[in-house]
C-alpha cells in the first residue's frame, strides 16, 4: 500500500513539473503599452521600498525631481501606474516639453544598487492569496544605453508561510534575471527593454519582491513593472472531501503497518 501511495505522489509531481514551463522573453522597442489592470494596480494593500523611493541616482535624480515638479508621478509609485512615459530629456524640463511627446523617453524611476520594492497583496478579501502567471519589467533610458540593463531577483511569499522564495531563471538556473538591450544606431530602439517571464504557476502568493543588485552605471531607469494573475480560488467542497478521504486512507494504511 505504501509503495502505491509513493508512486501516485511521484506521478502527480512529475505532471506538475511538466506543465510548469517558465519562459523568459526579451525585446526592445521605441515605446511600449503597459498594463493598467495588473495585480500591482488592482490588488495591492501596501508597498515597501528603499533606495530613496527609487528616485535618487546622480543626474537621474535631477530629472525625476523635475518631472515631479511638473506633476508627473515618479519613483516607486510610477512603477505600477500603468503609464509609459515619453519625454525628451535632451530638450530640458518644462511643462511644454513634458506634454509635447518628445521622440526620446526616459524612465520615471531609477533602481540603485542593492535596493528593493515589495508589494503586499490584499488578502483581506482574497484570503487564499493570488495565483501569479506572468511578470513584465520595462527599463527606459531614452538618451542612451548606459542605464537600461534589467537586472533583478524576484522573490515571493505565500499565505501562511514566513519568508520569501526566490524565483529561478530557467535560462541558467540562477535567481538573477538579466537583459541588456542593444541600441540601434540612429534609433531610440535599444535604449529601453522589456522582459516577460511567463508560464508561472505560483499559487497562494501574498507578496512579491523585486531586488536590484549591482546596477548598470549605478542606476537603471524604469517605467513600469506589471504582475499578472488572479485571486487563488477557494477549494470546492469536492476537493475538501477528496483531501479528507486521502487523509483517512493514509491513517488506515499507517494503522495496518
Amino acid at each position: 500500500m505504501k509503495k502505491h501511495i509513493i508512486s501516485l505522489a511521484a506521478i502527480a509531481a512529475s505532471t506538475t513539473a511538466a506543465q510548469a514551463q517558465v519562459t523568459v522573453a526579451t525585446n526592445t522597442a521605441a515605446s511600449y503599452t503597459v498594463s493598467n489592470t495588473d495585480l500591482l494596480q488592482t490588488s495591492v494593500s501596501s508597498v515597501t521600498s528603499d533606495g530613496a523611493d527609487f528616485r535618487q541616482s546622480g543626474g537621474q535624480a535631477t530629472f525625476l525631481n523635475a518631472l515631479a515638479n511638473e506633476g508627473v508621478t515618479v519613483g516607486t509609485a510610477s512603477l505600477t501606474d500603468g503609464v509609459w512615459y515619453n519625454h525628451d530629456p535632451s530638450a530640458g524640463w518644462t511643462s511644454a516639453t513634458l506634454t509635447s511627446g518628445g521622440t526620446e523617453s526616459r524612465g520615471s524611476a531609477v533602481t540603485t544598487p542593492n535596493t528593493f520594492g515589495e508589494w503586499n497583496f490584499d488578502v483581506t478579501t482574497n484570503t487564499n492569496g493570488y495565483d501569479i502567471t506572468s511578470i513584465e519589467l520595462f527599463s527606459n533610458w531614452g538618451s542612451g544605453d548606459g542605464r537600461n540593463e534589467i537586472s533583478t531577483t524576484i522573490s515571493y511569499s505565500l499565505v501562511g508561510n514566513a519568508g520569501y522564495t526566490d524565483l529561478t531563471n530557467p535560462g541558467d538556473l540562477s535567481n538573477l534575471f538579466v537583459y541588456s538591450p542593444v541600441p540601434v544606431i540612429g534609433s531610440v530602439d535599444g535604449t529601453q527593454g522589456q522582459m516577460t517571464i511567463a508560464g508561472l504557476t505560483l499559487t497562494g502568493v501574498d507578496a512579491i519582491r523585486f531586488t536590484f543588485p549591482a546596477q548598470e552605471n549605478g542606476g537603471v531607469g524604469y517605467s513600469e513593472i506589471d504582475v499578472f494573475g488572479t485571486a487563488s480560488p477557494i477549494p470546492e467542497p469536492s476537493t475538501f472531501a477528496l483531501l479528507a478521504g486521502l487523509m483517512a486512507f493514509g491513517a488506515i494504511a499507517m494503522r495496518r503497518r
